[in-house]
Formats: structure tokens, sequence, C-alpha cells
């Protein structure tokens, strides 16, 4: 480890050689000629102190090192040692208070240290260490009055006569890590005796004085500029797979994981450094930006580090709040070598070091970073490095050693702190707990040390090949995936199973069709009529037969006619336009159209006859029926092709057969189940609804067009019929929830609500569960492309699930098989995103004559020879008990309202415009949750072409679903560094924004022209929240500053908790301490007054 501290020394060297070079050029801390004036808090204290009061009760700003003394030791004689620190920093002496509405702080001479005593060795030998440890952190969680110095306390407890655990614990607004150690060893030296030590020659007070007069004198403008560069445009969050989601309130709780990298490992990360002119430093940050992405799915990654924030030498013995964070925001993009992203870190890390004198608040503003509440700006996780371990002096037989883990808080989502021991490293993973189990941290920092050691074997290697999993955890997540499917292969096709049942209970009833009931006799009779004619016309086994039909039995029959033909059925609706139709029947090649009297007329000319169902003869000469196999083909279902071409894939009646037997198992299914036919016929959940039925000698009941499109009509009718089994989208579920609690009719005969087809935000049941039991109906959420059978996994809900916003998939069926893979099929680790990889019977024939997409998404299985496997393009995550968890679409393929939809089938169909030059579509997802489709063009004429105009257009050429409910213009697409449409940088549709509302008075006039100025806005709407336009802290104090006079009576803290100019308003007029205000009032008046007389002048004159 000499090599990398000494690089690390080499660079440090460098950078001080520079700062003192500028320090010889600039004027030095001057001590306050009068210590006990009120200061201004220096940024990173006014950034606390706001904490503070908009949080209060946390603690998390409370600083602990907590130290075993092993050896003789007096506690006895710690307190003088304690007054005397205090009283050689000021810092320590500091009280917090405000003038005039703003924070400054204040050193007081005489303060009463907070020094405590403990003994535990009155306890049992194996009770001790928890009892200790439990005083430690009540000591480090108990808060801190900020009015009311010393922000510091002490504790020593007592293990046994020669065992002693010693806390220091120090509020974060006077203190940092470095001041820590300052305080832990001056207060070893003062136990230890000897000539009492100079005092600092400067206090932080003067610190914090001296560079606000940095800031203000724009020495640091060049800083800034770096900042805003090198920050602009960084993403807002990171996106890290948690166990639990992001409260709105964070607790800032935290715990703790302890590891080790090895000495062999880190002497070859040495070596890597060395040779690439870097440091073991930023090969560690380097390797862990690098897991970041693997877990994120990111590749634009910021995390924080810290650095001292002393700039001048006479600032290294004094106790402040001195630290400064620096963002280091590196890109990921294109999988680079190891090596190559270690460059890229190299360059982060020296340009972050070189302006690392600008405040964080400061680079937060100049980046314009997003302002979250509960979400710290710019960086969510931290990395530390210490080339020693905390090195305390302490008395002459005293072995010190440093015990972590005892605070309890955690300021960030994650913060990685590194220390060089044995020359090995031992990092300290403290996670919050409001995200995060134990279990996680564990496996993250399991996935660190195996990607160094990847790192240290061959740091050539792209990213995406560094392993995260050992071997044994690789076999693990393998043995499922492996494991031979035991379900017996299906003997019968989809029409011989209905026929069976035809045959056995004839007069049962199979189809509901408003007043009409058809029994399984009749049903099978007449679809054997139409197989008979469709096979006089020529239709064989595997020929694919266009059905154009309108909800109700007809429907029903002729899918049957067709599969008893031998063919397959391929759905179009009625509305869908000429040239969508054409283009089904040229890709399937199929030889006729099936459609309904009532339909003839609106069909457009077609290349291939026409016939109406109605028109069956009642006799026909045909060939004979050939024997059906399961293997052939049931269907062809098209979904929406990039290309701006549908996709038709391909489904065979085995497939069906094992999903309807595999889910009938499952759930109990049987004959006595009364089913409702809720979905468009061309949806693969309607197979799952009509052979759900069938299949089992059930009833199959059809919904009516009304039913679908008004959910009290679809509760009325669930309830006449006694449905049992139901299947919705979400979206469509979401409606008859509002039915159901409307209605004095309960759904009481439902025992299977079915849910699938789109992304389940399981908030939605919350509702549900409120009028029905957990088991009465069972929920179960559904997941599965149409590439494998409509359903591939299933999972049992409970009202549990409904606080949570997460979807969660749960396991496979028995017939299918699941893996979460990275880009080359190999498993990644749990709790990492990757690709959900379906394998299996399940797993339909693919797409008809699109081989290019035939051979990216059906692909040979590297685990199973001989098998293929199907790349579903969701991105997914496995949870620790075997959950599976939906994260998104990994390409622009998304789901609305239970519709699979390919933005750039939409896109491609937009620029056919003549009057769009460009286009980009995106999904909208409102506060609710819910989905829509909305659209952006660019285009070149004047006036632009109108949403309406556009819609239009694209009404003729795609199905309804896939026309955006809005379409906004830009003046170009936002794309990233390489090229790519950034979809995240989209504007909201102006449909959606607010209009203007103006002050009402003339307390808002004062505050809404003082944002506009501090915002460089036009104007500010009184409603409007001023921190989604902008505003930060610094914005906030400088209002304050800028309107005190005016609008007495208001602290700047309120700012924050009324972010409205309307809000701040009332909360100013209702304020008890508002003797000057009816003045105030007139003074605000006056200038708004002046303002519109001078406004009016001026227009006099144009």
């Amino acid at each position: 480890m000499t090599s990398a501290a000494e690089e690390r020394r080499a660079l440090a060297e460098l950078l001080l050689r520079e700062q003192l070079a500028a320090e010889r050029a600039e004027a030095g801390i001057r001590r306050r000629p009068d210590p006990r004036d009120p200061v201004p808090l220096s940024p990173a204290q006014q950034r606390i102190w706001l904490v503070e009061r908009l949080n209060p009760g946390t603690g998390l700003h409370n600083e602990l090192v907590a130290v075993r003394l092993r050896g003789p030791f007096d506690a006895g004689r710690i307190a003088p040692c304690v007054a005397e620190v205090v009283r050689r920093h000021e810092a320590l002496r500091t009280a917090f208070t405000t003038v005039g509405g703003e924070p400054v702080q204040v050193v007081t001479d005489e303060v009463v240290p907070d020094v405590r005593v403990e003994s535990v060795t009155h306890l049992p030998a194996d009770a001790r260490e928890s009892a200790a440890h439990g005083m430690v952190r009540e000591s480090a969680t108990r808060l801190f009055d900020l009015s009311r110095p010393p922000l510091l306390r002490v504790l020593v407890v007592a293990l046994a006569d020669d065992d002693h655990l010693l806390a220091v614990t120090a509020h974060h607004v006077v203190s940092d890590g470095w001041s820590i150690r300052i305080v832990l060893n001056e207060l070893m030296a003062h136990y230890r005796g000897g000539p009492r030590p100079a005092d600092p020659p400067v206090q932080f007070a003067d610190y914090a004085v001296w560079q606000r007069e940095q800031l203000e004198s724009g020495a640091l403008a060049g800083q800034l500029d770096y900042w805003r560069q090198r920050l602009g445009g960084a993403p807002p969050e990171l996106e890290l797979p948690a166990d639990r989601e992001r409260p709105h309130v964070p607790t800032h709780r935290g715990g703790e994981h302890t590891f080790t990298v090895p000495a062999a490992t880190v002497a070859a990360l040495t070596r890597l450094a060395r040779d690439a002119n870097a440091t073991v430093f930023m090969v560690l940050v380097a390797a862990f930006q690098a897991l970041l992405a693997r877990y994120s799915g990111q590749d634009d990654i910021v995390v924080g580090t810290p650095t001292a924030g002393r700039p001048r030498t006479e600032t290294e013995g004094v106790v402040g709040c001195f630290i400064n964070p620096v963002a280091l925001r590196v890109s990921l993009e294109g999988d680079p070598a190891f090596r190559e992203l270690l460059d890229r870190v190299r360059t982060a890390v020296l340009g972050a070091f070189a302006h690392q004198d600008v405040p964080f608040e400061q680079v937060v503003e100049q980046a314009q970073a997003r302002r979250q509440p509960g979400l710290n700006p710019l960086y969510q996780v931290m990395i530390t490095l210490h080339n020693t371990p905390l090195d305390v002096r302490a008395p002459a037989g005293v072995r010190a050693e440093l015990v972590p883990g005892l605070g309890g808080h955690a300021k960030l989502d994650l913060t990685l702190g590194l220390v060089e021991e044995r020359g090995g490293l031992t990092g300290h993973l403290e996670y919050s707990t409001d995200l995060f189990d134990h279990g996680t941290a564990e496996r993250l920092a399991g996935h660190f040390t195996t990607l160094l050691d990847g790192v240290a074997a061959d740091p050539g290697r792209r990213l995406g090949d560094l392993p995260l999993l050992t071997a044994d955890e690789r076999a693990a997540l393998l043995a499922g995936w492996t494991r031979p499917i035991t379900t017996p292969e299906p003997e019968r096709c989809l029409h011989e199973i209905v026929a069976e049942h035809a045959r056995a209970t004839p007069d049962a009833v199979a189809v509901v069709d408003g007043d009409r009931r058809i029994g399984y006799a009749e049903l099978d009779a007449r679809a054997e009529r139409l197989a008979a004619w469709l096979r006089s016309l020529g239709v064989r086994r595997g020929t694919p037969v266009v059905l154009c039909l309108p909800r109700g039995a007809e429907q029903v029959i002729a899918i049957l006619g067709v599969l008893k033909a031998g063919g397959a059925y391929v759905p179009v609706a009625a509305d869908d336009p000429a040239e969508r139709v054409r283009l089904v029947l040229e890709s399937t090649g199929a030889p006729l159209l099936l459609t309904t009297t009532a339909l003839l007329e609106g069909i457009s000319r077609t290349p291939v006859p026409v016939l109406a169902v109605e028109a069956t003869p009642a006799e026909v000469d045909a060939p004979p029926a050939e024997r059906g196999d399961p293997a052939d083909l049931a269907y062809v279902f098209h979904t929406s092709g990039s290309t701006g071409r549908p996709k038709g894939v391909q489904i065979e009646h085995r497939n069906v057969v094992r999903l309807v037997r595999d889910l009938g198992e499952l759930y109990g299914i049987s004959a006595h189940d009364t089913w409702s036919m809720f979905h468009y016929y061309g949806f693969d959940v309607s197979v799952w609804e009509m052979f759900g039925a069938l299949l089992h000698g059930g009833r199959l009941v059809l919904v009516p067009q009304n039913a679908v499109h008004f959910p009290e009509a679809l509760h009325r009718l669930l309830a006449a019929e006694g449905v049992t089994v139901l299947s919705q989208t979400p979206t469509a579920f979401a409606g008859l929830i509002a039915a159901d609690r409307s209605s004095a009719q309960r759904l009481d005969r439902l025992r299977l609500l079915v849910l699938g087809g789109e992304r389940l935000d399981f908030r939605l049941l919350a509702d549900w569960y409120e009028r029905y039991p957990a088991d009465a109906p069972l929920v179960a959420n559904l997941y599965g492309p149409t590439e494998t059978t409509i359903w591939v996994t299933h999972r049992a809900m409970s009202p549990a699930d409904t606080g949570s916003a997460r979807s969660f998939l749960g396991g496979p069926l028995p017939s299918g098989r699941l893996l979460v893979a990275d880009d080359r099929l190999e498993p990644v680790p749990t709790g990492v995103p990757g690709e959900l990889i379906i394998a299996g019977p399940l797993v339909g024939r693919g797409y008809l004559d699109r081989p290019e997409e035939q051979r990216l998404r059906f692909v040979p299985d590297p685990h199973v020879p001989g098998r293929l496997c199907y790349r579903s393009g969701d991105l997914v995550r496995l949870t620790a008990n075997g959950d599976l968890e939906f994260l998104r679409r990994i390409d622009d393929q998304v789901k609305v309202r239970g519709f699979r939809i390919e933005l750039g089938e939409v896109e491609v169909a937009l620029r056919a415009h003549p009057d769009v030059v460009d286009a980009v579509a995106a999904v909208h997802r409102d506060d609710d949750g819910s989905a829509s489709l909305v659209a952006y063009v660019v285009s070149t004429s004047v006036p632009p072409p109108g949403a309406r105009d556009l819609r239009a257009f694209l009404a003729d050429r795609l199905p309804g679903y896939l026309v955006p409910s809005r379409i906004g213009h830009l003046d170009r697409v936002p794309a990233t560094a390489s090229g790519k449409v950034d979809r995240r940088s989209l504007p909201p549709i102006a449909a959606e924004r607010r209009d203007h509302v103006p002050p009402a008075n003339a307390i808002e006039a004062v505050l809404a022209e003082a944002w506009s100025r501090l915002l460089g806005a036009e104007r500010v709407s009184v409603v409007d929240n001023v921190f989604e336009l902008g505003a930060h802290s610094l914005l906030a104090l400088r209002l304050h500053r800028m309107v005190r006079d005016e609008l007495p009576g208001f602290d700047a803290i309120d700012i924050f908790q009324h972010p409205t100019v309307r809000g701040l308003a009332e909360h100013v007029t209702s304020a008890p301490a508002t003797a000057h205000l009816d003045e105030a009032r007139e003074r605000a008046a006056r200038r708004k007054w002046a303002r519109e007389d001078r406004r009016g002048s001026e227009e006099g004159q144009r």
C-alpha cells in the first residue's frame, strides 16, 4: 500500500503547491475585532441550519466517533480535558440564533462541558458490550439545541477496570470528521499532560467571514464556471433498486455493513493505478461507479466525495464545519473497458479537487440541480478513502481502536467508507434503512469485492463483462432456469377439448351474449358448420384466416370454426384503418377475411374474398377434417412494430392449453366458474378469458361494448350474471373500483380477480380491500408478453401489498422458466436489474415473416442446449425473497391501457405528415400513476400543424390506442451525448401548464416581484411552488433580505414551509408578531401603485 499512499500524497502535494501559490496572492484569514459579535453562517452551516429547522428531531447531523480504550485509563480525569478543548475552539462554544429573521452564530465565553461517565461493570460479562453500545447510541442520537452550547458531548463507559468506551458526539454545524479527530487527539494530549499548546491562530467564525468575502469578491468565478459546465444537466437521482420506496419524509436511520478487500487484490489495483498515472482512490471510485451503473441501469453516474475544505494552512488545527463535498460525475456510456473508465474518473477527480473551494451549496445552485424533499441534490451516494486508520494518540499503555456502526444515522442512501489497513482495505458501507435491508447492503458489498477481483485480474475487460457473481451465486441463480419441465405435453387441440365438453355436457351454457344462451352442443355444431365451409374454400392446417368481427357470440363461433378447419385466426378491429388491414393480409398471406353482414359494406376493398359469418351454409361439400396436432398454429396476434409495420406473433394450440392448465390447477378453476370476456379479441388477454372458460367447461359471459366503456354497466353485468372469474387491466379496474364503491350491489360471487396486461401499481387495490376480504375474491397479478402466451408469472395479492407503488410479478408458472440476465444472457445478482428472459413450452413459435426480429428476440439458450428462449425487453430484478419486481421497458416499447406500443411506430406515422420534419413519442405518467401516450413534433411550417389535425392524420393510419392523447411542439428533439433521443428532457405538454395567477393584494405583489427578480422570470404565479421554478435555500435567504423591511413578521424558514407566494403572504398576514404590518402594507401598496403608474407612463410613450 506504500506506493498507493505515495501516489495519493504526490497528487495532494501538487494541488497544495498550486494552493499555496494562490494563497500568497490573496489576503489571509483575519481574526475578528470582537469575537462576541454575531457572524453570518457559512454556506455549509446555513444549509445544515435550514435542514434542522425543516426536519427537527432527527439527530441527522450528530457526528459520532467511538473509540475502545484498552488499558489503564482514569475516566474521572476526562472532564477537565473536555473543558480545555471547548475553551480552545470557539466553534464548540457557539450558539445559533436569528437576527432580523436570518441565522447568525454567536460565540459565548463560558459553557459547561457535557461530560458523562458511566459503568456497566455490575452487569454480567456477556451483557456489558450491548449495554455500553446502547448508551453510546443514546448519546449519539440525543438532540442538540443549537441555541445552547456546547454542541459537543463526551461519554465514557467503563466495561472493566482496563476497558473503556469513549464516545465523542458533536453537531455537524460546528464540526466535521477532521474536527472530531482534532477533538479526540487534544483530549488525549490534555489527559497525558505536558505543556499547553498555543491556541489556534484563527477560529471557524473568522474563516466563515473570509469565505463569504471570497465569494463576494468574485475570486471563485472560474471555479463556479467549471461546476456549471461539469454538472449542468446531471441526472437528479441515482435510481438504485431499493427494498422499499423512498419515503416523503426520511427518517435518516441507518445501518452499516463491514467487509474487507484482500491485500493481494489491493496490490494489483495499486499496480493498475501506477500504470495509469492515477491513484488507488481513483481506481476504487471507477469500480464503485461501475457497480452503481450495473445496479441502476444508468450510465451517467454522480457520486460525492468529501474534501477537507481547509484551503489555508492556518485552518488545519481548527474545529469547525469545514468539510466540503464535491460531486464526481462520470459517463459510463458505451460500455467502456475499465482502463478507459479509469481515465474518465481520473479527469473528473483531478478537476473536482482543483475546483474544491466553491461551497457545495453554491455548486448545487450553479448546476441548477432539482430539489426534492428527502433527496440530496446532485448525488445520493458517497465514497471516501482514508490512507490510514483513525490515529488516536492514546496514553501510554492504552490501545485505542475505532468502533464503527454505532451512530445509527445515514445522511445519504449509501456511503462507502474505505480504510487502508495491513495492506488490504476495510470497507464500511453505511446505508439508509428507509430504503435498504442489511442483506441488500451485504450483497452489494460482496458484488463490489467480486468486481474488484475482476478488475485486478483483467482491467482491459469491458464493464459489462466484469463479474459480480461468485461461482456459487451463479449456480444458485441458474438452478431454477435449467430445471426440466415436468408437466405433461398437451395431447389435444383447443377446439377438440371444447368438443369433448359438448359431448359430455351438451346442454351446459357455454356462451352468454345478452339475452342469448348458447349451450356447448350448439356452439360446437355452429363452429363445425363454419369449419366445413372454410375447408371447402381451401383452409387447411396452418392457414391464417383474418377475422373482422364485432363483440358477440359470432366472434366466439368464428374463432372455433377457424380452429376446427385447421386454420389460425388473425383478428383485426372493425375500425382499424384500411392500411392496417392491408398490411395484416399481406404479412400473413391469408386467403380470405371473415366478417359479419353488418360490417361488409364498411370494409374497404381488399385483395382477398370477404365472407359473412351469417352466410354459413347449413350443408357444404367439404373435404374431411384433418386430425389436428397440438403443435398447430392457433392464432396470430399483431403487436406494434418499431419499423411502422405490425409484428405477427404466432402461438400454437399447446401453448394455450398449457397456460390454461397451469393456472387452472393453481387457482382451482372448474366447470362451475362463470367468466367474463371483457377484452378486445385482438388483445391476448381475451384468449385467456375465452379458453379459460371453455377448456374447463365453464360459462363465458360476453361483455357488450357499452359495458367496456362504462364501469357502472360492467358492474351491473358482473353482479347479474354471477361472474366468478374476472380479468382486468389495472386501468380498467380503477374504473370498476369506483363503480363498486358507488353501487349498492356487491360482487360477492367473484372468487378470482386477475390483473395484468400492464404495470400494476399496488396502491390501486387499497380501496378494493376496504370492501372485500383478502381471499374473496383472491386477487392475482399476472404478467407475460404476447410472445410467451399471455402470462408467465403469477403472484397472489394481499392487503399488505397496497402500501407500495412498486410492481411485483411473483414467480413463474409451472410451464415457465425465468432468468434475470445481462446482454450476454448471464444471470445478474439478486437485486440487480436485468432483462427478463423466458423459456419453456409457453414460448410461442415466433414472428411471422420477420426473420430479423425473430433472430433478435428468440435466441438460443446458452445454458440449456437446443432450447430457444425469448428476450422480453422488460427490465426486472429478483428480490431477496424470490419475488420478481418489474421496473420498466428497456427499449421504447411501453404499455398504455393494456396495449403494447412501440413508440417508434407512432413516430414513423407522425413523420409521414408533410409538415412534420421530426417526431418523438413518450409515455406521460400522472400523479396517480396512470399512463397516457403523448407526442412531440418538429415542424418548419408557419403556423405548425395543430394537435387536432395531427391526431386526425394519425387516426387514418393507426389504431386508436396508438394515437397520442396530447401532441406538443419542439424546436428540436433533445438528444443525449451519443445522439439518442433524450426522453427525460422532453418538456411538459403546454396544455398541462396551469394558467398564470396574478397577485391579488399588495403583499402578494411585493413577494411576486421579488421572486421574479431572483428567478430571472418575467413573472411568477402566486400559486406556483417557487422551488419547482428553480428556487433554493440561498435564494430563499436573499428573498428574506430583500423584503424583510417591508414585510416584517416572518422568518426565512417560513419560505420553505409556505413555498408559494400566496401561502407565504397569508402566513405573513396571520403572523402574530406584525406590529408594523399595516405600515408595511401601505409601503407595499405605494410601491405597487408606483410600478403601475410607471408602467402606464411607459406604455403611453410608445
